[in-house]
């Protein structure tokens, strides 16, 4: 698995963990796990948000300190749970096998 793809699938996990997070929340448990650039994340974000796999709105920093809060779509939810399904599926399949 490519390391975008990876990278774009821990984004929808833990939004859907979390449900909504700051773009330094993001940030700060990505970086924990990739090499990843604000501008990388930038990026993986955008391509998400253009998806229809994530949203984003724009807070008041002095209400919550934070300028963008971004969401897991129910369409992300359904990939998510999609990948779910064929993971469970293909354990399943090594489990029954000789």
């Amino acid at each position: 698995m490519s390391e975008r793809v990876r990278i774009r699938l821990y984004i929808l996990l833990t939004l859907y963990v979390y449900r909504e997070l700051s773009f330094m929340g993001i940030y700060k448990i990505l970086s924990g796990k990739f090499e990843i650039t604000k501008g990388r994340l930038d990026y993986h974000l955008k391509q998400l948000c253009q998806e229809g796999l994530l949203t984003y709105r724009k807070s008041f920093p002095f209400l919550d300190g934070s300028r963008v809060k971004y969401r897991i779509t129910q369409k992300g939810i359904d990939e998510i749970m999609e990948i779910r399904i064929m993971i469970e599926a293909h354990i399943n399949e090594s489990d029954s096998e000789p």
